[in-house]
């Protein structure tokens, strides 16, 4: 087993007490100013640094148009991106897990952005951005919490994040996506080269045991 395996299961566990701890006493955070309800077992922003560095850049490269927030979680991100970046016309949450979905909406009504932003069980149209802090760490999960942040022993979900926005974004549009050095730069510049996005900007945040990356993806490609 490889050393960043092993530092990977590490964090995973270390998610995991953070997770279990919060939520057997708390069910509400503040997170950059936004009131963001959560259950068990959806994903916790406060205190992530890969939500508040991704936040941080959306708002430092200024988005607009048409948003597209993949695996949204407790939308807290659809949420801040509609208040704070202007240009934003619209932001469509969408995950996979009904629990993140069922958050994301209750939040939405809570942050009175409910004119702005709104959740999906599908993915239809063309965008403009699309957004994603996915499960990054190269581990499969074994439940539905590890779901959070374990996005598959060949990041399946990394993947799949390229892929759905090739063919959601227009040329020239632009992912914006959180990823660790754990799960390894190159391998992910190799997935974007071959999905035909490239890199036009990259904040890097660094950590003790970890470095955390943001990078805007254009799309060279025409939508297919």
């Amino acid at each position: 087993m490889g050393f960043r395996v092993l530092k990977s299961i590490a964090v995973s566990k270390a998610l995991r007490l953070y997770h279990k701890t919060f939520y057997s006493a708390r069910r509400e955070v503040v997170f950059r100013g936004a009131k963001v309800y959560l259950d068990y077992p959806v994903f916790i922003p406060k205190y992530t640094v890969s939500t508040d560095l991704l936040v941080e850049t959306v708002e430092s490269i200024g988005v607009e148009g048409r948003i597209l927030d993949f695996g949204c979680g407790s939308g807290a991100i659809s949420i801040l991106v509609a208040s704070i970046v202007p240009g934003v016309r619209e932001v469509v949450c969408y995950d996979i897990s009904p629990a993140a979905l069922r958050i994301a909406s209750l939040n939405i009504v809570r942050n009175k952005v409910f004119g702005k932003v709104r959740v999906s069980r599908d993915i239809r149209g063309v965008f403009d951005v699309v957004i994603s802090n996915p499960p990054y760490l190269p581990l499969d999960p074994r439940d539905e919490l590890d779901e959070n942040w374990c996005g598959g022993s060949s990041l399946e979900v990394i993947r799949e994040l390229f892929l759905t926005a090739r063919k959601v974004l227009h040329k020239g549009g632009l992912l914006i996506t959180a990823y660790p050095s754990l799960t390894g730069r190159r391998v992910v510049e190799v997935i974007a080269s071959a999905s035909g996005f490239r890199e036009i900007k990259r904040l890097k945040r660094k950590l003790l045991v970890d470095t955390v990356y943001v990078s805007v993806y254009e799309k060279l490609c025409q939508r297919r």
